[in-house]
């Protein structure tokens, strides 16, 4: 099937941009284990990190379960990463996706990645994020 043969062909490509659109065309293809095939790729860390980013967003973007992808914030250790996860986050509209940014926003360390947290949930019509952000500003 063309899912499986574009699995198999994307770690012998050498061109960044057929890797990006092997990803691509991956997502677009509902089912055949792709989003868990994207979710290998943006835990992989022998992959450059851009492209982690891309499998990670398209996983995002697809039916990637939101439990595997707000499971993944703690077991990730590259920032870069983590910023990506937050904006995953960002554009899921499921409850689960909101409550990992106000967790992030109520608990993370590091103030960048606070911030970025805070500011989708500003972007957000949950009266949850609302509730969230009064608290993180009455601190």
């Amino acid at each position: 099937d063309n899912a499986a043969f574009l699995r198999g062909l994307y770690p012998r490509l050498q061109s960044q941009r057929l890797k990006e659109r092997t990803l691509f065309a991956l997502s677009q293809m509902s089912g055949q284990g792709n989003d868990r095939w994207l979710m290998e790729i943006a835990t992989n860390t022998r992959e450059p990190v851009e492209m982690r980013k891309k499998a990670l967003f398209w996983a995002g973007q697809g039916n990637a379960p939101i439990g595997e992808l707000v499971n993944l914030y703690n077991r990730m250790p590259d920032r870069e990463m983590r910023e990506q996860l937050i904006f995953v986050y960002s554009q899921r509209r499921d409850r689960a996706a909101t409550d990992k940014l106000i967790d992030i926003a109520r608990r993370e360390q590091d103030q960048a990645l606070r911030k970025k947290a805070l500011f989708w949930l500003g972007q957000s019509n949950d009266p949850r994020a609302a509730q969230a952000l009064l608290e993180v500003i009455n601190q």
